[in-house]
């Protein structure tokens, strides 16, 4: 479990790993450019590490279309394990290419919230600006790609409460290039209740409407 960091070579289209010059190297890879004049994004999400049994197809609905509202328009998800019905809307996603998806295939079954120290990754400043404390291999594919970072896991949400700002873009744009992280008051509500395993109704989940458990 490790992120490794290869410097840019020219000319290089593919990459492979091994550990020693014994190995035999794992299959390659293309590499995705990424070296921008200038970002593509203004706004973007990385997202925690989605793991566990749980159905999550509508929690990341929720999330995607609340951070959207706010004007957020691109999502790095990373995915260690998902059902089959949750992975239809994060596929839906995919095609529609607001997300780039991560899908990381492990033997460990047992790690749970340790998967996130996969994802950990700490990295110099550069010119990429980013929220809170946590420097995350996703920063490492956002470089570049996306101006600002909201790093959230999927059961966050930042929430604007000034009604005079209508998007987290100009929110931040009151900020110069001098600045590398923002944090935000945090406020903790407890989950009392699993997500709907599939969508069957709008009545479905113990006579809630899905509106009213979003």
């Amino acid at each position: 479990m490790n992120v490794i960091r290869c410097p840019r070579r020219i000319g290089v289209k593919y990459m492979s790993i091994s550990f020693d010059s014994e190995e035999i190297p794992q299959e390659p890879i293309p590499l995705v450019y990424r070296v921008f004049e200038a970002p593509i994004h203004e706004v973007s999400v990385c997202v925690g590490p989605i793991y566990g049994s749980e159905s999550k197809w509508l929690e990341v609905a929720e999330f995607i279309e609340h951070y959207k509202l706010i004007g957020v328009r691109y999502f790095y998800f990373t995915v260690f394990n998902m059902n089959e019905y949750s992975r239809k809307i994060i596929d839906e996603y995919l095609r529609t290419g607001e997300i780039e998806l991560t899908v990381i295939q492990a033997e460990y079954k047992t790690i749970d919230w340790q998967f996130h120290l996969l994802q950990i990754n700490v990295i110099s400043f550069s010119s990429l600006l980013i929220f809170f404390l946590t420097f995350q291999e996703c920063h490492q594919r956002s470089k570049h790609h996306s101006k600002w970072v909201i790093n959230v896991d999927i059961d966050e949400r930042l929430v604007i409460l000034d009604d005079k700002i209508k998007s987290v873009g100009s929110l931040l744009s009151g900020y110069n290039n001098t600045v590398a992280e923002v944090g935000f008051a945090i406020r903790r509500i407890q989950k009392t209740e699993k997500l709907p395993e599939k969508y069957e109704s709008d009545e479905q989940v113990g006579g809630k409407t899905i509106k009213r458990t979003m």
